[in-house]
């Protein structure tokens, strides 16, 4: 979905499911990066998750925000590749 995924230099590797979500979802690899950072914040720009983490490709990670209202999320993935955001609504 357009509206939902903004890709920076040109990466599309990630994808994150199911959006919208409890604060629950998981995030999956389907490109060649190795190692990222993902960092989630509120639309005030304040950070509720952080991780940095080996990822393998084609491998998924489950992610869990602790105590978030519900409302419009941002995530960044940042990889050796650059950079990729996903807008994450939390019901």
């Amino acid at each position: 979905d357009p509206c939902t995924n903004i890709s920076e230099n040109g990466i599309t590797d990630f994808v994150l499911y199911p959006n919208p979500n409890n604060g629950t979802f998981t995030v999956t690899n389907n490109g060649i990066s190795d190692f990222i950072q993902i960092t989630v914040t509120d639309i005030q720009g304040k950070e509720v998750y952080k991780q940095a983490s080996n990822f393998n490709a084609s491998s998924s990670m489950s992610i869990k925000l602790n105590d978030v209202e519900s409302g419009m999320y941002l995530m960044s993935i940042t990889s050796e590749n650059g950079r990729q955001l996903i807008n994450i609504m939390v019901q």
